[in-house]
């Protein structure tokens, strides 16, 4: 039963919109005026009077037509028509939609961009669509509320939305499924009205448009709007050629083993004569792939360790660092404790810290360089070494004389 409060609004209600249509000058078809109503649940309309019925006025607003129950005023003002003309969008925050099932998760996922889309074939609107809007926030994420409109208004603080629309999907796979729409008025958290659609993603039932068509209808009724024009254009240029069910996880490519490479064989070395003929083996790149001038370069960076660091050099990284912090705060004490301007203080203060980094990389990068040399073993003798000698044969004849008998070719190495 309506108690005496309710009764008393509905009565004023009545009256104001009998002395809308009564006085002279306030005509519902004057064309150099408009409407401004304010609604029990915080929801404002600019618009024109179109007509008064029994459930209540009739208006038409930029997002199309709308019915405002007369239980549901709070307050008219005429507005000039400049002013309706030149009212700002309303700012829609679309949720994610919440799967009713774990079963459900991908294609929801699929359908926040169906969604989307039919929001935004709403006229004069703005949509902060689910990514623009977890953008905003910090720390939390917009699923946590899983279509509580409670919760979604509280991370909605800062977008000055004027309506909350809120999907949900629920039913199964392989049956008809069903997309719940539901609006809220961002102010009070009062429900505009809700909605749902069915359909189905079988094979045979499949009908990309004429889903569309309905989550179009929707939306228009879920805010609570009724559109001026047919829908189907629309639904048949947004969603007829789209596919209604997400594509399938791309199937990992199962690359191909790698081919071991043969080792290439060293080049022969041309043999020299008396001289020994070795293979060196090929020296090895360093870590860093940095070139000896690269990071001394790095090593002017005023980042304390940064060379040794490069390197791997933990000793050296350390060293650089703890000695670069100890002496820059000694250097500061000392200059803050003689120095008699500001000038002479921040100067020095800035420049010998960098100077003492800079000290401590370079003398970290030679001392390590130091370090390898001393440790790089040295290159074996591989192979076998031969060096042939030759040398004539002498002998002693009958008269004591020296003379040839032939050569000989001598073979000295190791092996």
């Amino acid at each position: 039963m309506l108690n005496l409060r309710h009764w008393t609004q509905l009565f004023l209600s009545t009256a104001i919109c009998a002395s809308l249509l009564t006085v002279p000058g306030s005509a519902l078809g004057q064309d150099d005026a408009a409407r401004r109503i304010r609604l029990s649940d915080g929801r404002q309309y600019d618009g024109i009077v179109l007509q008064s019925t029994p459930e209540g006025m009739l208006l038409q607003v930029p997002q199309g037509r709308t019915l405002v129950p007369y239980g549901s005023l709070a307050e008219i003002s005429t507005i000039s028509m400049q002013d309706f003309l030149g009212q700002a969008p309303l700012r829609i925050g679309l949720s994610p939609i919440t799967a009713g099932n774990a079963e459900l998760e991908a294609l929801a996922r699929h359908l926040d961009d169906w969604t989307l889309t039919a929001a935004r074939a709403l006229p004069s609107t703005e949509v902060v669509a689910p990514p623009a809007w977890q953008a905003k926030l910090v720390g939390i994420e917009l699923s946590v509320c899983r279509g509580d409109a409670s919760c979604l208004r509280g991370l909605a603080e800062d977008l000055q939305l004027d309506y909350l629309l809120v999907p949900t999907l629920t039913g199964k796979l392989d049956a008809q499924l069903k997309l719940g729409l539901t609006g809220f008025v961002t102010k009070s958290g009062a429900t505009v009205a809700a909605d749902t659609i069915s359909f189905s993603i079988l094979d045979e039932e499949r009908d990309p448009r004429g889903t569309g068509s309905k989550l179009l209808e929707g939306v228009f009724t879920a805010l609570g709007f009724q559109p001026t024009t047919g829908l189907g254009d629309v639904a048949r240029d947004a969603f007829a050629t789209r596919a209604m069910l997400p594509a399938p996880p791309p199937t990992p490519e199962t690359e191909p083993a790698p081919v071991a490479e043969a080792e290439a064989a060293p080049e022969p070395v041309p043999e020299t004569e008396g001289v020994a003929a070795t293979v060196e083996a090929p020296s090895r790149r360093p870590r860093t792939g940095l070139s000896r001038g690269q990071t001394i370069a790095l090593g002017f960076l005023p980042v304390p360790g940064l060379s040794s660091a490069l390197h791997g050099d933990k000793v050296g990284f350390v060293v650089s660092l703890t000695g670069t912090i100890a002496a820059s705060f000694a250097t500061i004490y000392l200059i803050g404790a003689t120095a008699r301007t500001e000038a002479a203080f921040w100067t020095p203060t800035v420049l010998a810290p960098y100077a003492i980094n800079v000290a401590f990389n370079q003398v970290s990068l030679l001392v390590r360089s130091r370090k390898v040399k001393a440790r790089a073993p040295k290159k074996p003798v591989t192979g076998v070494q031969v060096a042939p000698t030759a040398s004539p044969i002498l002998s002693l004849d009958e008269r004591g004389r020296t003379v040839g008998g032939g050569g000989a070719i001598w073979l000295r190495g190791r092996f």
